[in-house]
């Protein structure tokens, strides 16, 4: 299979196997006009120079009466992508010396800079992380990489004490009421999904309480129409899920990771041994109860084990209504899997005719209503793969 350079599906899976490279003058305005990226959670940044500001996401114009495609940027100095400026300062995105597509960034959100009571902007507190999904990181910590056992695609531990140090680590229910206002009071027309990451605390008991507080306000002071999604390392007690669809939670994200037992216990020494393989499964046929069929993802790391194994438990939870969300492998500075290359376009381009057979016979949303930045459902959601 090779790429189709006019189709929104298939550039998304070139640049997400191969990064992205910028003319420096592509990059004026980020920062005040446009969104700049931040490290709340990873550096994927492989090759840059010095403290140059980059946009989080590419926005590409659909070919079909859908919405435009967003693409995380992980920069590669070697990439065969490039954003050149055209005629009228307009962005272009080529593939070699092709010319693919218009492009364009995110505009800044007018609460970027608004300070808070404790100094702090209100973008350390909620931080656009694609096209209309305002994410907040509540806990900014891990309990793996706290007992020296983090997920070894993950970077969160090295990241945090370094380009991403000035993120807040413990977000409280008041901090997280005071910055909601301020986004409901100067952005609110650009949010339709709040999308919670709970982190994984020592004490888990503790992490979902504060998660429940946090809630709860949110929901009470946010309009009808934000969707409330969390992403999160599932709960011992199951009945957790109970109270968080009581406090208002729509959709959950559980982070599997891995398929496979003996690689996930490879790459997931911690979640293996102080979760389980078992555990996650048990926690997603729970959480459906729930939340109900379509409304509950399992999130994998694609590009880290063989598609035909990966698939066959996919197709089995899906028949349960659970949904496959697939975020694409990039190698993290800090991470130990530093050094491994991404997934082919050929495997990409595979596994996204997979995801297709899977949301057309199950009738799947994608998560966050397609707008994932790491991932191709979305673009499978939108027709580029029938």
């Amino acid at each position: 299979m090779k790429l189709n350079l006019t189709n929104p599906g298939h550039i998304k899976i070139g640049l997400l196997s191969e990064g992205v490279s910028f003319d420096q003058n592509t990059l004026k305005g980020i920062g005040s006009l446009y969104m700049e990226k931040t490290y709340h959670f990873g550096n994927s940044d492989i090759g840059l120079s010095g403290k140059v500001g980059l946009p989080p996401v590419l926005l590409i114009p659909p070919t079909k009466d859908v919405e435009e495609t967003a693409v995380g940027v992980h920069y590669r100095a070697d990439s065969p992508w490039k954003v050149k400026i055209g005629k009228d300062a307009q962005k272009f995105l080529f593939y070699k010396k092709e010319k693919c597509t218009q492009i364009d960034y995110l505009k800044r959100p007018q609460f970027y800079g608004k300070k808070l009571e404790n100094g702090k902007n209100c973008e350390d507190i909620f931080d656009f992380f694609t096209k209309y999904a305002l994410g907040i990181f509540i806990y900014g910590g891990c309990l793996f990489w706290e007992k020296g056992m983090p997920c070894k695609f993950c970077s969160l531990g090295k990241t945090r004490k370094t380009v991403g140090k000035k993120a807040v680590k413990v977000i409280t229910p008041e901090l997280a009421e005071e910055a909601m206002k301020l986004v409901i009071k100067h952005s609110k027309d650009e949010v339709r999904y709040l999308n919670y990451c709970s982190g994984t605390r020592s004490d888990p008991n503790t992490g979902y309480k504060e998660l429940l507080k946090i809630l709860r306000i949110i929901k009470k002071i946010s309009p009808k129409k934000f969707v409330q999604h969390l992403v999160f390392h599932p709960p011992i007690e199951f009945e957790w899920y109970d109270q968080m669809k009581e406090a208002g939670l729509d959709t959950v994200t559980v982070c599997k990771e891995i398929i496979n037992r003996e690689l996930f216990n490879q790459i997931c020494p911690g979640k293996s041994q102080i979760y389980s393989h078992e555990k996650y499964f048990e926690a997603l046929n729970y959480a459906v109860k729930i939340f109900g069929k379509g409304n509950v993802y399992c999130t994998l790391v694609a590009g880290l084990e063989p598609l035909d194994e990966m698939f066959d438990k996919l197709e089995e939870l899906a028949e349960k209504g659970i949904v496959p969300s697939l975020n694409i492998f990039h190698p993290d500075k800090g991470s130990a899997l530093r050094n491994e290359k991404t997934p082919t376009i050929e495997y990409l381009l595979d596994m996204a005719h997979r995801v297709n057979d899977i949301f057309t016979k199950h009738n799947f949303m994608p998560e966050i209503g397609g707008f994932v930045r790491n991932s191709i459902d979305g673009e499978v959601y939108r027709g580029y793969f029938d």
